[in-house]
């Protein structure tokens, strides 16, 4: 197959931005070090030294929240279902990171010096409950990783050939080298320069379909084979901007495979909100992506490296917002472009996650293929330094330190953080792999991965947010959600289509009922059971109590006899001095904005134009697209303008004290 751009392309890419992420994030980190004078240890390793700003840590959750899936398969649901696919692909995924921001108060609060959840698990409930959700974290960590290296590894073949089995293990040994240097810091650091990049591109992205005057003439790329079917159509057009879109969108007549997907959308329409096959990815959205920030222990990191409560809460509320905008613009102007362009993709292709690649090139030739695969590559990095970064901290602190070696120093634990973190970026590639020969689909893996993971959800909530609750109750529940949730999804695809495959069970239906039943039924059980058998006698002392890697430490130099200067005592301290009454304020100021900001998302704004059962105007559609644009832009702006300044403000502080 001729591809748009050279094998070359890909290889230069991987390594290329590999090297320059390395090289820029081990030299911040190196400066950062120098000036402000903390040394690496593992806190500092893991935990960034818990004194990550809000600028700072809004950007890497939003980094880390975009998955290559972010950028793929919400075109995939817009492709399939029409606008409502984008709207809910972004609502549906917002609303965990909005609701973690009160999590992360009471993480402040009652866990200061922990460094993962399954250390907050441990504390409360002891041993086994410990044991059972480590499975879970860790069965989380191999999903996420397997969606970026199959949608990743597609994107790359796609656009100019190179081999899946080199483009899955090359794009984790980048990632893997400056997180091992670096560790949560230099994540961070690269974090925010890969954000910086997705929000570039993806506002150059917006810009070009919405704009009735930029993009280029389609007869430049006739001789690609990815368009080349289609290329006499539109020779000599643009787009046409938002009304050339609706136009075309419009004028659209479904195809038998189309039509199946359009069952249940006003008119039989693309341009709806009033859609009942989008409602119901809509669902499976929200359901299945609570598994996937509440049971990875990245989001947990990122609440205990943050300075205080406060910057732990806003973080994570303004991060909702921003990332709110990336996969609505990315899936409202490529993937909506690639059904209006009619290009020539099968239903496996758009599977894969092609669809936002096919309509790039389609419109921007070689440097639409050239964006695609820097903004795949970055969204891929960032969330897999997480992913290593997650991992890392799980086998350090809940493996090594709590069965194999639990005196062990800190010098000891970076060692084994690190070492956990080259095997691990390893062994990505060879996931990749298994995922690819199996030929599971992207979309298979994103839609049921709330099968796999929801069922953890409501227990590990309640290890911090509910006193009463027994480490039995959690344990019971989560393992009879899960049992419940395969259950009910291999029987519903058997009662509807009379047959279990990876079609069958790939289907709408059957991931709704199994994705819903996780979630649920845990959530019922933890109650119920916890109420039958409350642990009265319970308080927060057990997470309250645990250790500080860098106040161990502390402890040892001291009985030694080696002095310990107080400088060094104050960076690896906790940062937050805040009282009971600050925490209960910013409790109650993060629980009233994570419920407002969930209402507008999944409430306020799509179930009336659900309810209208109405097909969107031009005027009304042209005002949609010119708002998502609008808010593309407005958080590109913040995401890359508040960082700099809060680095802007460290500096100038730091020279006046000098």
């Amino acid at each position: 197959m001729t591809t748009l751009l050279p094998q070359s392309a890909g290889w230069m890419v991987v390594i290329v931005f590999s090297v320059t992420f390395g090289v820029l994030t081990i030299a911040i980190v190196k400066i950062q070090e120098v000036i402000v004078g903390r040394p690496q240890s593992f806190d500092v390793f893991n935990v960034a030294g818990r004194a990550a700003g809000i600028g700072l840590s809004a950007s890497v959750v939003v980094c880390k929240w975009t998955w290559a899936a972010t950028l793929l398969q919400s075109s995939t649901v817009t492709w399939k279902y029409g606008l409502s696919g984008a709207y809910w692909y972004a609502a549906g995924a917002a609303i965990q990171i909005t609701l973690f921001a009160a999590v992360a108060v009471k993480v402040k609060e009652r866990a200061p010096n922990a460094h993962t959840v399954l250390e907050i698990v441990r504390a409360r409930w002891g041993t086994a409950a410990h044991l059972v959700f480590l499975v879970f974290a860790l069965m989380t960590n191999l999903i996420v990783t397997g969606m970026l290296l199959l949608g990743g590894s597609a994107v790359v073949n796609a656009v100019c050939g190179m081999p899946l089995e080199a483009a899955a293990f090359l794009i984790p040994i980048g990632v893997t080298a400056y997180t091992l240097v670096g560790g949560l810091r230099a994540t961070f650091i690269a974090g925010y320069l890969q954000s910086a990049i997705i929000f570039i591109m993806l506002t150059a992205f917006v810009l070009v379909v919405s704009h009735s005057h930029i993009g280029v003439r389609m007869v430049a790329w006739r001789d690609c084979t990815l368009t080349a079917q289609h290329a006499q159509v539109y020779t000599g057009e643009t787009i046409g901007g938002a009304a050339g879109m609706y136009d075309k969108v419009a004028a659209l007549q479904p195809d038998p495979i189309a039509s199946t997907f359009l069952q249940g959308n006003a008119g039989n329409s693309y341009l709806t909100m009033s859609s009942t096959n989008g409602l119901m990815f809509g669902v499976i959205n929200v359901v299945g992506n609570f598994g996937a920030v509440f049971m990875d222990s990245s989001y947990w990191s990122s609440a205990m490296a943050a300075d205080s409560s406060r910057t732990a809460s806003v973080s994570f509320l303004v991060a909702s917002v921003y990332w709110f905008s990336i996969p609505l613009a990315m899936a409202t102007s490529l993937g909506l472009a690639s059904r209006a362009l009619q290009l020539p993709m099968t239903v496996d292709q758009v599977d894969s996650g092609l669809a936002p690649a096919f309509a790039a090139i389609f419109l921007l030739g070689r440097s639409g293929g050239w964006m695609i695969l820097i903004i795949v590559f970055a969204a891929v990095a960032s969330t897999g330094a997480a992913e290593l970064m997650a991992v890392s901290s799980v086998i350090t602190y809940d493996v090594y330190k709590a069965y194999v070696n639990p005196a062990a120093t800190s010098e000891r634990l970076l060692q084994v953080s690190k070492a956990s973190c080259a095997v691990f970026g390893a062994l990505m590639g060879v996931f990749g792999l298994v995922l690819n020969e199996t030929g599971v689909s992207l979309s298979y893996v994103y839609l049921g991965m709330g099968i796999c993971i929801g069922s953890a959800v409501a227990p590990v909530v309640c290890a911090i947010l509910w006193r009463q609750c027994t480490g039995l109750a959690a344990v019971s529940a989560a393992v009879a959600g899960l049992v419940l949730a395969v259950a009910s999804w291999i029987w519903t695809a058997h009662a509807v289509y009379g047959t279990v495959n990876l079609q069958t069970t790939g289907a709408d239906y059957p991931m709704l009922v199994g994705n819903v039943v996780a979630l649920v039924s845990s959530t019922v059980l933890t109650v119920a059971l916890t109420l039958i058998r409350p642990d009265p006698g319970t308080d927060w002392s057990s997470t309250m109590s645990i250790a500080d890697t860098a106040d161990d430490d502390v402890q040892r130099r001291d009985n030694s006899g080696t002095d310990v200067a107080a400088d060094d005592r104050a960076w690896m301290a906790p940062t937050s001095t805040a009282g009971v009454e600050d925490f209960r304020q910013e409790w109650v100021r993060s629980v009233r904005w994570s419920a407002f900001i969930t209402f507008v998302m999944v409430l306020g704004v799509p179930i009336p134009l659900y309810l209208a059962d109405w097909v969107f105007t031009k005027p009304f559609f042209i005002a949609w697209i010119v708002t998502t644009c609008l808010c593309a832009i407005a958080s590109a702006l913040l995401v890359i303008g508040i960082p700099l300044w809060d680095c802007y403000r460290l500096i100038s502080r730091i020279s006046t004290d000098l």
